[in-house]
């Protein structure tokens, strides 16, 4: 038997009226009404907050990392929790898809929650010491092991997609865990992926259509996230045909997905800009979809000398390049309209699809001592970028935070300048770099003293650089460098 559906909003037809609706479901906890309406400002508090880390407790992408540290599975799953109350992330998205021929290795055979993708316990893991918003993968693949054609058995592939959603809802039936309460699910990887596999656009939007309603019927509340799209006109282009379809075929979806590793410097060009992101809001947008969010689940940038498959070196980048790369990406992206941001990792993968010298063996927050530069000694080390992200989240994050805008001063690739307004206080925040060396910038403030904190520290997480200003006749003058700057205000 099918839930009953909380709200009828979502399944209205979308060909006259296409604007989607988010719908951000409170937890419900057993107890007085006090309890559930703390339970709601709860949900409400992570759900809104920007920063994520993306596969943080997905074991087996790091044996590497284990083997090295001498971690146990439960060990990782413990190291993973630590860094999350360090950081304090929300997010995050689960590194191994939910593959159907995994799941269900025999059509109508039962499930196999404790297959070889450990998926049963990666899960669990996630919400062990309490809850985050995790973004689960379906895959309908049934190639490799079964050797089936998904599209030919829809009524099972429903009955799949129910089966997961039911175990992982947290409603109380058929639950794997209490504690599990995911609430986001993605309609497979990447549109790279997708295409290699031989699967077609209009396969794209079948397959979204038959796993929104079997999402829907099991969890009413769910959300789902359109498959990923990465740098490059042609996965764009998917991704916006097949929103059009589906708009066409009155499927309503919650959120898109796009993926970007850049350098930190390209030949003298920014790589922090996204504008993918820009341009897919304005896309959803001109749709009439304005609620729908964007997130970014696989981001960041390298630290070392990483090769490209063809060979070529990518530019090599220092630590001290990878942190300001991740400040100036976080800082700037709301500005083009990202609303989650999500870096590659707390550890990074080691010889990521046999790859050795793959920008992926060296993006993460935490190091693991080896390939493309890194040396031994820095294993299960953190990076600079890891404080700098430290300090970002603590200062910035929403809903205690809210993005006001870019500042007025930021009208070419030279100089930066973003401000931040605290919810409860209405006190103003600024992050401010130059792109072409140190320069002068002198700014409108309503407060007379501020804090300057220099966001690229130490390997260990000392501040470099910290100082105050005072203002004079509402007007601050700060020199800016390549180095963001956090100018915080402060009692006399």
């Amino acid at each position: 038997m099918f839930k009953l559906k909380r709200t009828s909003l979502r399944h209205f037809p979308v060909l006259c009226l296409p604007i989607i609706l988010l719908i951000h479901a409170a937890i419900a906890q057993p107890g007085t009404d006090c309890i559930a309406g703390a339970a709601e400002e709860s949900e409400s508090v992570t759900t809104n907050s920007f920063f994520g880390v993306f596969s943080t407790h997905n074991h087996d992408s790091h044996q590497h990392f284990k083997d090295q540290t001498g971690m146990s599975e439960q060990d990782f799953y413990d190291w993973a929790d630590t860094h999350r109350a360090i950081l304090d992330f929300h997010w995050s998205r689960t590194g191994a898809d939910i593959i159907w021929e995994c799941i269900e290795p025999v059509l109508g055979a039962g499930y196999d929650w404790d297959n070889d993708k450990d998926t049963d316990d990666n899960i669990k893991a996630y919400y062990a010491q309490g809850q985050i918003n995790l973004i689960a993968t379906i895959s309908p693949a049934r190639d490799r092991i079964a050797r089936e054609d998904w599209w030919l058995y829809e009524e099972d592939f429903k009955n799949y997609v129910r089966a997961v959603v039911e175990r992982y809802d947290g409603d109380g039936i058929d639950d794997a865990d209490a504690n599990v309460r995911v609430n986001m699910w993605q309609a497979s990887n990447e549109v790279l992926a997708w295409q290699s596999r031989g699967w077609t656009a209009d396969q794209y939007v079948m397959f979204v259509t038959w796993m929104e309603e079997a999402v829907h019927q099991a969890d009413p509340d769910a959300e789902i996230m359109l498959i990923a799209s990465q740098t490059g006109a042609p996965y764009m282009r998917f991704m916006k045909n097949s929103i059009d379809d589906l708009i066409a075929a009155g499927v309503p979806f919650d959120a898109v997905d796009i993926h970007n590793w850049a350098p930190y410097d390209d030949n003298g060009v920014p790589g922090f800009p996204m504008e993918e992101v820009e341009d897919c809001r304005a896309f959803l947008d001109s749709r009439g979809l304005y609620d729908v969010e964007i997130f970014t689940c696989e981001n960041g940038t390298w630290f070392g000398c990483p090769v490209k498959p063809s060979g070529e070196p990518e530019p090599e980048q220092t630590e001290q390049e990878q942190a300001r790369f991740l400040a100036q990406r976080i800082v700037y992206s709301p500005s083009v309209g990202l609303d989650h941001f999500l870096w590659n990792n707390i550890c990074e993968w080691y010889n990521f699809g046999g790859n050795p010298n793959s920008i992926y063996n060296c993006m993460g927050l935490v190091s693991d001592g080896a390939q493309d530069g890194d040396v031994a000694e820095r294993l299960n080390t953190e990076r600079i970028c890891y404080w700098t992200y430290k300090m970002l989240a603590e200062a910035l994050d929403k809903p205690a935070n809210s993005f006001v805008g870019r500042m007025s001063f930021t009208v070419d690739n030279n100089r930066y300048g973003y401000e931040y307004e605290e919810t409860e206080t209405a006190i103003h925040k600024y992050v401010l770099w130059s792109w072409i060396g140190d320069q002068d910038i002198t700014f409108t403030v309503p407060e007379e003293n501020y804090r300057v904190t220099n966001l690229i520290t130490d390997r260990y997480g000392n501040i470099l650089e910290q100082y105050y200003l005072t203002a004079s006749d509402d007007q601050l003058t700060i020199s800016v460098g390549e180095d963001p700057l956090l100018i915080q205000p402060v009692e006399n």
